[in-house]
């Protein structure tokens, strides 16, 4: 894996490494003749796969005769295939030449240079293995002596790297990379994979290895009067992002993914009413009773109730349409699409805001009322399928992104 991190003394942006474990860099050894005609030039590895090693005249870039050839690494390989697997020297693509292997090969060469120049080598040397250790490790390291602890607490590419390395396929935008040491500490932290978020539902659950729950609206505990609609609610609030609680927002978000069809929204722990209005036993779409706020799937419309607004709550356009309001056969389930609706609450703006398979739909048209909101979903008919991310895993939008905005 790639990674020659900065060293703590170099905060400008132009020396920090992109592309976090995503590339193997090979670099041709200048010859023997030319490295006699540089004078105090210093062979340092860059690269702690221990593929790379170069020599650089302290004046520019690479010398023509030298060549560097850049891979996908061990790590972004496993990544692309999703499973874990013996891979070989001969399954590594060479990256292609763009603008981000352009802004790795020239960190590179800033980095070479600061190091054989003989600044805070010690300290570069130390970040280097430092990015191997979790997030435990690190903070243990930290109590070791000043040297480990600020070279942990100055880096910026230590816990930003280890967020990356679970959440994201990419690196965080520059608002992260430049926190204090305390705040990247929260942003790991403060979320973990194994976090519970425990629905209330009569349809049946199950617990994913990836830590999303499985939801069927299966259930055969109630009369089909009124249809199929199954009700699920998260039985405590949406907890806040870590990614916002680092940055000191107050931002909450979860992503579900459908089959079939159906309402995705927010619905109101504190108020009793509307906590009893959806969960188990209901068969309510979110945005009908209650205090609560949804985006439907049948028409794209924008569904909400204030608590005084009579039963069907307030309706209005808002964004594509999404999913299937008929029930399919069973032999046909399989091939139904899926559906990414994601659902977020900015506290501190009073607004909601939705995405559809990873893009932003848009904010509401209406501003939310104070008090604590819990994830609601309601499947539409009899089979459809749901499964509730809650942030125990990466989200398909790019919900660090969004934080970081102004």
């Amino acid at each position: 894996m790639l990674s020659s991190l900065p060293s703590p003394t170099v905060p400008t942006v132009s020396s920090r490494l992109p592309c976090l474990n995503s590339f193997v860099v090979l670099t041709k050894k200048p010859s023997v003749r030319r490295l006699s005609r540089r004078r105090g030039s210093i062979t340092s590895s860059c690269s702690t796969s221990s593929n790379t090693s170069d020599d650089e005249s302290d004046a520019s870039d690479l010398e023509s005769e030298d060549c560097c050839v850049v891979y996908e690494s061990y790590a972004a390989v496993t990544k692309r295939n999703n499973q874990p697997a013996n891979i070989r020297w001969s399954d590594l693509q060479r990256a292609q030449n763009t603008a981000e292997i352009a802004d790795l090969l020239t960190a590179l060469r800033l980095k070479r240079r600061h190091t054989r120049d003989g600044e805070a080598l010690e300290l570069a040397a130390l970040e280097l293995c430092f990015e191997f250790l979790t997030m435990e490790e690190l903070q243990c390291a930290t109590q070791v002596c000043t040297a480990f602890h600020d070279v942990v607490a100055s880096s910026e590419m230590l816990f930003t790297g280890l967020y990356c390395h679970q959440w994201r396929s990419k690196m965080l935008p520059e608002a992260y990379v430049t926190l204090p040491y305390t705040d990247q500490l929260a942003l790991c932290a403060a979320r973990l994979p194994d976090t519970d978020y425990e629905l209330s539902t009569r349809s049946s659950v199950n617990r994913l290895p990836n830590g999303k729950y499985h939801v069927v609206n299966n259930s055969m505990l109630r009369n089909f009067e009124k249809g199929a609609v199954d009700s699920l609610r998260g039985a405590k609030k949406l907890p806040v992002l870590s990614c916002a609680r680092a940055l000191h927002k107050n931002i909450s978000y979860y992503e579900v993914g459908l089959k079939g069809c159906g309402s995705v929204g927010l619905a109101s722990v504190s108020d009793a009413a509307t906590r009893n209005a959806y969960g188990f036993g209901s068969g309510e779409h979110v945005g009908w009773k209650g205090i609560s706020y949804a985006y439907h799937g049948n028409d794209g419309d924008f569904v909400f109730n204030d608590g005084t607004k009579p039963y069907g709550g307030e309706w209005s356009a808002f964004g594509p349409s999404w999913g299937r309001a008929v029930a399919q056969p069973e032999n046909q389930e399989e091939d139904a699409p899926m559906f990414t609706v994601g659902c977020g609450l900015d506290a501190d703006k009073h607004q909601v805001f939705f995405t559809l398979n990873g893009e932003m739909v848009g904010a509401a048209p209406t501003e939310v009322l104070p008090g604590d909101f819990a994830a609601a979903v309601s499947l539409h008919a009899f089979g459809d399928e749901a499964v509730i991310n809650a942030g125990a895993a990466p989200f398909l939008f790019d919900i660090e992104g969004f934080c970081a905005s102004p």
